[in-house]
């Protein structure tokens, strides 16, 4: 009696698991792979700069504004990864 109930209740989950694998498993072309990892890899370097240059300016007693030097950070690194990847 039941037995049509349960066939689309098993449809819908089976449905619904392999859209969010879909979803999930996003597949990159390797110029976003590129992007990924050198944007990733440089944004790592300017922080630890950053954070270097703002320990230094504390020890001085001078003003610093670590969110600034994150934003700038950020712009930075995009630009560099655009720049080495996509040639542009």
């Amino acid at each position: 009696n039941y037995k049509g109930y349960y066939i689309i209740g098993a449809s819908i989950i089976i449905a619904s698991i392999l859209i969010s694998l879909t979803l999930i498993n996003k597949q990159t072309s390797s110029l976003e792979h590129c992007y990924q990892k050198v944007y990733k890899n440089k944004l790592e370097k300017n922080i630890k700069q950053n954070k270097d240059i703002e320990k230094s300016r504390k020890e001085k007693n001078l003003p610093v504004s670590i969110y600034t030097n994150l934003n700038a950070s950020e712009a930075y690194a995009a630009k560099y990864a655009k720049r080495r990847c996509f040639g542009r």
